[in-house]
């Protein structure tokens, strides 16, 4: 059956004619348009009531609705969380375009040999609403067209041409992709390599366990082998905050100044500090290397919105950027952690991420629900980091701190190793017996 199925894969392939096109290219400006669209026989009430995934018939005109107004700038996470949802049930999808807000998108204004958009899915869970809708295109049988759309900014934020784009659901950054028997990831950097002219990438898929590892599953026409990609290279091109747009030398404060070896090259370079008062309480930490080139890593803000957690972790003589974001909400928590190093000038190496959230209202047995055991592990694995850390910068609580060389912030202030992660078992357990 696998020899059939290679054998018509491999036909397929030449009637098609397929050319080499290369992966990230430039993004195409959308023209968007205001003709409402509709799909064929269907109300406004079935748009709001259509399931992920479902693809409709082609987009016809309608009357034009109201568009849903943006809460502005200053709105709090809940009303941000409101609109992102109500955006959510004006989406409605064709055969090569899509309608969200009353706006049109067509796919082949981005490259015109898309000739379906076969599957679209949404970021994020029933706790944190995402704005980003991804949407997997068909060219022909040898490439595909992977979109991400930020349908707050009405933009995309990535595209690229490839075939099984595979993500985690609450994180659109996760997302990799195969092309041209490589693997890539969300900047396009080829995180594996297949050189065994025998096997082709056949499927991908993230592991269970939620450490970041890639399950690559390599085939040839009889067998099939399996390896995980376990460390997922990230540049650091995040966007940087407005307030950093025309920033002058003199609006910038230093606060402290470490010598650290992020890049494990055994030469130590320069980690500061910095603080924007003019822009609220901005700090950022800058990495200065030995050829005098500098790159910012982290930025935490005073705002609710901007809390983080950035330690200095020693593991084995080696340092690291140990990043630790616990929210907490009404009823919801969601914890995340990351740990990486420098492999190259601009890109960042991550050797172990994970996340764990549950909600105080969920009943015991449901997805959402509080899980000691699962909790405790991850607990686990953060308080081990905690160990090897000192505290370099942290907004948590809309409030400043950060340490210098002689005087280290203690964690104890906010996170002492084991005291939270009982605090929290403990808080959960009279949760229960309340219910």
């Amino acid at each position: 059956m696998r020899r059939c199925k290679v054998l018509l894969l491999l036909v397929l392939l030449i009637l098609s004619g397929c050319g080499s096109k290369q992966p990230n290219k430039d993004l195409t400006k959308i023209t968007l348009s205001e003709t409402t669209v509709t799909p064929s026989g269907a109300d406004e009430d079935s748009l709001k009531t259509l399931p992920t995934g479902v693809i409709t018939e082609a987009l016809t005109p309608t009357s034009i609705p109201t568009p849903i107004p943006t809460p502005g700038i200053n709105a709090d996470s809940n009303t941000r969380q409101e609109y992102i949802e109500r955006l959510k049930t004006t989406f409605s999808c064709g055969t090569t375009s899509f309608r969200i807000n009353g706006k049109e998108v067509d796919m082949q204004n981005t490259d015109l040999g898309i000739n379906a958009i076969t599957d679209y899915s949404w970021f994020g869970n029933s706790m944190l609403q995402e704005p980003y809708l991804f949407l997997d295109c068909h060219i022909n049988p040898c490439v595909g067209y992977g979109a991400i759309f930020d349908i707050e900014k009405m933009d995309f934020v990535f595209d690229a041409f490839g075939t099984d784009f595979t993500y985690r659901m609450d994180d659109a950054e996760s997302i990799v992709y195969t092309y041209d028997n490589s693997i890539y990831n969300y900047w396009g950097d080829i995180i594996y390599q297949n050189t065994d002219t025998n096997y082709y990438i056949y499927d991908l898929d993230y592991s269970s366990d939620l450490n970041n590892a890639v399950k690559v599953t390599l085939s040839d026409i009889d067998a099939e082998k399996q390896l995980e990609v376990t460390c997922l290279n990230y540049h650091t091109t995040k966007i940087e905050p407005p307030e950093l747009d025309g920033m002058q030398s003199k609006d910038i404060e230093p606060l402290a100044e470490f010598d650290v070896d992020l890049n494990h090259d055994e030469k130590n370079e320069k980690l500061n500090i910095y603080k924007i008062e003019s822009a609220g309480d901005l700090a950022f930490l800058e990495r200065t290397d030995k050829n005098g080139n500098t790159i910012r890593l982290e930025y935490a803000h005073t705002s609710h919105a901007g809390w983080n957690s950035v330690y200095l972790c020693t593991m084995n003589k080696m340092d690291y950027l140990f990043i630790f974001n616990p929210s907490q909400g009404t009823g919801i928590a969601y914890y995340t952690y990351e740990v990486y190093y420098l492999e190259e000038q601009d890109k960042l190496h991550l050797i172990d991420s994970d996340y764990y959230s549950f909600s105080d209202e969920a009943k015991e047995g449901e997805k959402d629900a509080f899980n000691e055991e699962l909790f405790r592990t991850f607990g686990d694995k953060v308080n081990n980091y905690l160990s090897h850390s000192i505290l370099l910068m942290s907004t948590e609580d809309g409030i400043l701190r950060y340490s210098t060389k002689k005087k280290h912030v203690s964690i104890a202030e906010r996170y002492e190793t084991d005291e939270w992660t009982t605090e929290i078992m403990d808080n959960q357990r009279e949760i229960k017996k309340g219910k």
